[in-house]
């Protein structure tokens, strides 16, 4: 899994814990919402640059 991947799993797992530590239905929506936008985000970038999967920090 290339880092950028990672950051994006990191965030999840975020979003994640907020949502299920919040009642507000409105809110949990939301977090939804952004959790979905950072799934795609990821698959965009699996698709996009296959060779970044190799690489496992940030280029320098």
């Amino acid at each position: 899994m290339c880092w950028k991947c990672q950051e994006i799993d990191k965030e999840i797992g975020h979003y994640h814990g907020l949502s299920a530590r919040t009642t507000d239905e409105g809110s949990v929506k939301s977090l939804n919402i952004l959790i979905a936008k950072l799934e795609d985000e990821k698959k965009e970038l699996q698709i996009a640059e296959p060779d970044l999967h190799a690489k496992t920090a940030p280029p320098r």
